[in-house]
This record gives C-alpha cells, structure tokens and sequence, in this order.
C-alpha cells in the first residue's frame, strides 16, 4: 500500500467516524427528550388523577355516607328480627 491509498483510508475513516459521532450525539439527545417528556406526561396523570380525587371528595363523600345508612339500617333490622321469638310453626 502506498501512502496515498492509507491517506485516503485514514480520511475515509474519520469521514465515517464524525457521522457516527452525529448520529450518536443526536440518539442521545432523543434520549434525554423521550425522558423528559415521559415525566411530564406522568406528571400531568398523577395531577389529574389527583385533581380528579379533590373534586370528586363530595360525591364519595355522600355515597360513604349512603352506604353507611345502609348498613346501619340492615343491622337495625337483623338486631329486630333476631329479638322477636321464635314463633311455633303452624300445622299444614
């Protein structure tokens, strides 16, 4: 090989090393802005959903309450039906 033809080489190789260096430098900087964008759309959930819980607060609020009512009043009348004496049963 004459000088020449390794001058050609060597330009040849640091040709391809500077595209390989951009395109390494611009993956990486996709990278970085797939991360960040990622945590503000999590970040964006999380105060929705929390959001969401702040408003909602009544509504769940007045169901818990139903719902408790409602318990209350089942176990009022099972304290009822079990306070009542056992009946004879009627003949057929």
């Amino acid at each position: 090989m004459d000088t020449e033809e390794i001058e050609n080489l060597l330009q040849e190789n640091l040709r391809i090393s500077k595209d390989n260096h951009r395109m390494i430098k611009r993956l990486h900087q996709s990278m970085i802005w797939s991360r960040v964008i990622n945590g503000v759309y999590w970040v964006i959930v999380v105060a929705s959903f929390l959001g969401l819980l702040y408003f909602l607060q009544p509504y769940v609020d007045k169901i818990e309450n139903v719902y408790l009512g409602l318990t209350s009043g089942f176990k009022k009348t099972q304290d009822v039906v079990e306070s009542i004496p056992d009946l004879p049963l009627l003949p057929r």
